[in-house]
């Protein structure tokens, strides 16, 4: 956890709007994450060489702290309309796998209400272009969102409640 507190906090809250929240994410995404870093198809200019630098118990260490440390929810600045727009999108596309309309996760998915905004825009916007990869399931979905959409979503994901 200490080479994690860097960049996103001691207990996994990140203060940096551009570096996510790890803290209360599932165990199983965290390592998903970490081996999606460490293979290359995630981008990340920072993220891929600490990733590779990581032996498996190394991995399951961190994925098992930070998934028992509480997220702390970034409230942000948000435009309603939009958000209201997102949560309609979120109740018809996402809902099924970001569950309790993102403020839960099953196993294998993120947490996203209260995650930092600049982190989610970056993110859905690398999905969308194909440079993260995702489920086909998840891709085939972003596929029918423009920009508009992608930040309703932003708005309903950012709004920390």
């Amino acid at each position: 956890s200490a080479l994690c507190a860097g960049c996103h906090g001691p207990s996994g809250n990140s203060s940096n709007p551009n570096f996510p929240i790890i803290a209360g994410q599932s165990p199983i995404f965290i390592t998903y994450a970490l081996k999606a870093f460490a293979a290359g198809v995630w981008p990340s200019t920072v993220m891929g060489g600490i990733a590779q630098g990581l032996s498996e118990d190394q991995i399951r260490a961190a994925a098992a702290y930070f998934s028992r440390q509480p997220m702390v929810r970034q409230r942000q600045s948000v435009d309603p309309d939009k958000a209201a727009r997102g949560e309609q999108i979120h109740l018809r596309l996402c809902e099924k796998c970001h569950i309790s309309g993102g403020r839960e996760y099953d196993e294998y998915e993120a947490v996203l209400v209260g995650q930092w905004m600049p982190h989610l825009r970056k993110v859905l916007e690398q999905y969308r272009r194909g440079e993260r990869a995702a489920e086909a399931m998840m891709l085939k979905k972003l596929a029918k969102l423009g920009p508009a959409d992608l930040e309703a979503l932003v708005h309903y994901y950012g709004r920390g409640e």
